[in-house]
């Protein structure tokens, strides 16, 4: 049985997450995915579409397909490339002068999970940075929730070029071009080549067992922030819940300032249990 305990999203500021999750089952598999549409790079985030950034129209895009083919069939990167040559074909046909740094890419991470008697075999699929993390499920029911997050998202205003300026942003929008042309990169992007870019790996782990997926601006909590070890965080949220996580990620990040990060990004989350 798998069972969704929480699921949290946040936009870093008042326009919608460029943050995309997903969840279906199908049988006995449980397939659940994060999806991170890398951050604008333009002076205004609406380029192409009059209500969101074209990160988010790709993130959603990618969701939407990811939603279809996992209730027919388990993952196969094959399969996504020509839906990239279908977006691909879309996007220019919708914004054929737009520069290749404001393309829109990716960060991906699937999780097929399938129980196999005393266990649960996961198979991960990791474009770039989102994260899958795994940990041991608890015998008695997981501790509610206290819902001590208030966003504050809508209040904060968005930043031109996501707040990226000078030669930090001339690197950004290098970046984005090496990203377009499938060159050192494991994102996604509408390169058709970019669909090989993921990493696959096949794990096992004891039932029950817990998995958080999410997107790097939660991973930031313990990846920059050292505001819990990576090796407590399932432990943390199935004790306070993913609402105490975020409250602790936002309020350090309230006075957070470094030359080479955003002070704050979209964050989503999702949390599962394999019993």
């Amino acid at each position: 049985m798998y069972r969704i305990l929480s699921t949290l999203s946040d936009p870093c500021a008042c326009i919608a997450s460029e943050d995309v999750l997903g969840h279906v089952q199908r049988g006995d598999r449980f397939n659940a995915w994060a999806i991170d549409g890398a951050s604008f790079l333009t002076d205004h985030p609406f380029t192409t579409f009059g209500d969101r950034s074209d990160a988010h129209w790709f993130a959603a895009e990618l969701s939407a397909y990811l939603a279809h083919e996992l209730r027919e069939r388990e993952f196969d990167a094959a399969r996504l490339r020509p839906v990239l040559e279908d977006l691909r074909r879309r996007y220019l046909s919708l914004s054929p002068d737009t520069p290749l740094w404001a393309y829109p890419a990716a960060a991906c991470t699937i999780v097929e999970l399938q129980r196999s008697g005393d266990h649960v075999v996961a198979d991960i699929h990791q474009y770039a940075d989102c994260f899958a993390l795994f940990g041991a499920g608890r015998s008695d029911e997981p501790a509610p929730a206290v819902n001590d997050f208030r966003s504050t998202a809508s209040r904060i205003q968005w930043r031109p070029r996501s707040g990226f300026s000078g030669e930090q942003l001339a690197r950004q929008r290098e970046r984005r071009i090496e990203q377009q042309h499938n060159r050192n990169t494991t994102a996604l992007t509408l390169n058709p080549d970019s669909a090989a870019n993921g990493m696959h790996i096949r794990q096992t782990f004891a039932a029950p067992c817990q998995v958080l997926l999410g997107t790097d601006g939660v991973s930031r909590a313990w990846e920059y922030y050292g505001l819990v070890d990576q090796g407590d965080v399932i432990d943390f949220v199935s004790s306070n819940g993913l609402p105490a996580l975020f409250a602790r990620l936002r309020h350090h990040e309230e006075n957070y300032v470094h030359p080479e990060m955003k002070s704050r990004d979209d964050a989503a989350a999702l949390h599962i249990l394999c019993d």
